[in-house]
Order: structure tokens, then C-alpha cells, then sequence
């Protein structure tokens, strides 16, 4: 199996929004497509973060492997 594709979002996927809603089709596509998603929910408020936020997204970012395949959510 290939490593994980990494999904950074800014709180949770469950939301209901254009955006978020489009995040969770991306995951279910790509789990469809044989690729394995990690999804990382990012706490905090964004776009604008305060300096909390950005303290949990840089944490998140850090526990990913070295060479991790991500993408980041815009808002984060």
C-alpha cells in the first residue's frame, strides 16, 4: 500500500460548507481510487488565524513523516 496522502483542514470536515463539503468528496475519491488519506483537523479560527491556530497547524504539520505528500485546505 502507498503512504498516506495528508489532508490538512481548519477544524472539522464534518462541516457543512462549500468548502468543507468539497474536502470530504476529495477523501472519499481518493479512498475510492485505492489512495490511503490521513485527514488532519486543525483547530483554531481561520482564515486570520490567531496565534493559537497557528501554534496547533504548525504542530500538525511537524508530526508529518519527512518527505509526507500534503495538502493544505486554503482557509488553513
Amino acid at each position: 500500500m502507498s503512504p498516506p496522502l495528508h489532508l490538512v483542514v481548519p477544524g472539522s470536515i464534518e462541516q457543512r460548507t462549500g468548502g468543507y463539503i468539497y474536502d470530504a468528496r476529495l477523501v472519499r475519491e481518493w479512498t475510492a481510487a485505492g489512495v490511503p488519506v490521513a485527514v488532519h483537523e486543525v483547530p483554531g479560527r481561520f482564515p486570520g488565524p490567531e496565534p493559537g491556530a497557528l501554534a496547533a497547524l504548525d504542530a500538525a504539520l511537524s508530526r508529518l513523516p519527512a518527505g509526507a505528500r500534503v495538502v493544505v485546505d486554503g482557509l488553513a
